[in-house]
């Protein structure tokens, strides 16, 4: 199985914001958990 690479631009102080949204879409199931 090949590697799949991704580049992320990210803003400082918006931390808690991705996590509260990440978390959001694994309770909602729209994950398939690889995150």
């Amino acid at each position: 199985m090949a590697h799949q690479w991704y580049a992320l631009h990210t803003y400082s102080g918006h931390e808690n914001k991705v996590k509260t949204y990440l978390e959001t879409l694994i309770e909602q199931g729209e994950t398939d958990g690889s995150i």
